[in-house]
């Protein structure tokens, strides 16, 4: 994720909704490229039928699971490049860290597994760091930030950004 967001800030034209999609592309295809030719070196091309007739819903079930699946990670994956384009590479990963206790738990629901003390803890950790994320973003976000007046360029500058020294403002704004 931090790749992606430095691939965004390294980009030499500016990062619209088609050049996200045409990022998301890309990341796919190689990562399909990747696994088949490792699946073909491996050769497990051979098992997924053996997978289906074994699968105890139905091997059309099976497969209808593998696209649904494939489907719903590229949905993901355009969703987290969204929200590195729109926030950062950061609050995505704390993103995705917040939706480990929540999948555990539907899966612990669906395939009935025993829920642990251990994976009560890792839950609650996680839960505690998202929480620890949003209240610092809201400690930081409700302060003033101090805002100056440069009297020779006639405009208003935020000397807390980072970026550029400091965000620039028209003074008739």
């Amino acid at each position: 994720m931090p790749l992606v967001e430095l691939a965004y800030r390294k980009s030499s034209k500016p990062i619209t909704y088609s050049v996200v999609m045409q990022f998301q592309f890309v990341l796919s295809l190689f990562a399909t490229l990747v696994s088949i030719i490792w699946m073909a070196i491996n050769k497990d091309f051979q098992v997924i039928p053996r997978e289906g007739r074994n699968f105890g819903l139905g091997q059309v079930k099976y497969y209808l699971l593998l696209i649904a699946v494939a489907v719903a990670w590229q949905i993901a994956s355009a969703g987290f490049l969204g929200i590195i384009y729109c926030t950062s590479s950061l609050f995505s990963g704390i993103f995705t860290t917040c939706l480990l206790p929540f999948t555990q738990v539907a899966a612990s629901i669906a395939f009935h597994e025993e829920f642990t003390g251990q994976k009560g803890m890792s839950h609650a950790l996680c839960l505690w760091g998202f929480l620890s994320y949003f209240v610092g973003e809201y400690k930081k976000t409700k302060t003033a930030h101090p805002i100056a007046y440069d009297k020779e360029k006639s405009e208003l500058t935020d000397y807390n950004d980072t970026t550029e020294g400091g965000k620039q403002y028209n003074a008739t704004q």
